[in-house]
């Protein structure tokens, strides 16, 4: 795994390249339309007037390129937190250009202290705008949010503290909504996605589409319970079972490499740190001194190869939870539950229906001037910086909603 960090570059024509390129990429993307409504661009221009740590749902992977188009409605350039192995997409070609659209890089699961040093160095001299998607990892559901990682929350404060320090203004937080819904009626089209997957599964097919959506995940639930060695526990929940899949999961890949799973942290936190020793394996640039010292780093690379799939399979049913989408027949809780289902059992996305993309601005969160803030515990400050912005990028995705 590269582990170099990649900084920002200023290059205004990569930035025109890219807004050239803005309908090409909406169209592979399938979005058909972003909305942004004049009182949006009015709040948000209001908001940045000072340096901003943007925190947004992260349900695709289209979300940078929709706060792009957010920044630029308004002539505000952003810059972006990302992960690492983003930036070797397309033999590296997509990270020379988000390096110059203003993205640098953070290995995650690490401590990454020159990404630190950077982001910190960003807001304290550059007054920067940094976007920041603090669950971690695409999530893929518009209403349900990941938990957020602390770790931009301490930099946030350590940075707020310079600028206070050395008499600038303080950061703010600015919260965004990002919302995906698709352009019509395509109930039509789930359900023969829907029929297809029971087909696949050998699921019992019907010519109901949340149904179907129950018969597929208990048979694909079973099937992987099969797979992972767990006996089918009737007395416990379907959420219940999926958590026993996603420990299972860990346990495997953990048992393969010969590593220990941390005793703490989260699932997510979990998943990441196991990633990283598979990413690690597979791409070994160590040079080995004799042929045999080769050939078991070819094994090793072989084997983590074969955990590939077990950290695909977590990442994607990290989300996923039982009566997200049966609980009220949302078309678009199906397609996305469909997309997750179909990665599952073909192996990658099959259908793929134009949506609509909307942005809502929150009300900024200018915490040094809450009263008592200061006087916190730093670890109680950051869990209340965390929290205010889960509930604050929640409430903008209320307003998103249609009506």
């Amino acid at each position: 795994m590269n582990t170099n960090f990649l900084p920002n570059i200023e290059s205004p024509l990569t930035e025109y390249a890219m807004d050239f390129l803005m309908p090409l990429a909406k169209h592979v993307a399938g979005i058909n339309t972003i909305s942004i409504d004049s009182d949006t661009r009015t709040a948000l221009s209001e908001q940045l007037k000072s340096p901003a740590l943007i925190v947004a749902n992260h349900p695709t992977d289209m979300d940078p390129i929709l706060v792009r188009t957010l920044g630029s409605s308004v002539g505000l350039r952003f810059n972006y937190l990302a992960c690492r192995e983003g930036f070797d997409g397309l033999r590296g070609a997509w990270g020379w250009a988000a390096q110059r659209i203003g993205a640098f890089s953070i290995v995650r699961g690490t401590v990454d202290r020159e990404s630190f040093r950077h982001t910190i160095n960003l807001w304290v001299n550059d007054d920067a705008h940094i976007v920041v998607f603090p669950e971690g990892e695409v999530g893929a559901f518009n209403d349900k949010l990941l938990p957020f990682h602390d770790g931009i929350f301490q930099l946030l404060l350590l940075a707020s503290e310079k600028r206070i320090a050395s008499g600038k203004n303080p950061i703010g937080i600015v919260p965004l909504g990002l919302r995906y819904m698709l352009t019509s009626d395509q109930r039509s089209a789930l359900l023969q996605a829907s029929i297809a997957l029971c087909s696949a599964t050998g699921a019992e097919c019907s010519d109901d589409l949340i149904i179907n959506l129950r018969s597929l995940a208990f048979i694909v639930i079973s099937r992987l319970e099969l797979e992972y060695g767990l006996s089918s526990k009737q007395e416990i929940t379907t959420q219940e079972r999926i958590g026993r899949l996603q420990t299972a999961v860990l346990q495997r890949i953990h048992a393969a490499t010969g590593r220990s799973i941390p005793e703490h942290g989260d699932l997510h936190d979990l998943m990441r740190f196991s990633a990283n020793i598979i990413e690690d394996a597979i791409d070994d640039h160590s040079s080995p001194e004799t042929i045999f010292d080769k050939r078991l780093a070819q094994q090793r690379r072989q084997r983590a190869l074969a955990l590939q799939a077990d950290i695909d399979r977590l990442q994607n049913w990290l989300a996923i939870e039982d009566g997200y989408t049966t609980s009220d027949g949302n078309q678009d809780h199906a397609y996305e539950l469909i997309r997750h289902f179909e990665i599952e059992v073909f192996g990658q996305v099959r259908t793929r229906l134009k949506r609509n993309a909307t942005i809502k601005v929150g009300t900024r969160i200018d915490f040094s001037a809450i009263d008592g803030f200061d006087a916190l515990p730093r670890r109680q400050q950051i869990q209340a910086l965390r929290q205010m912005s889960v509930e604050s990028v929640a409430t903008c995705l209320a307003l998103s909603l249609p009506g």
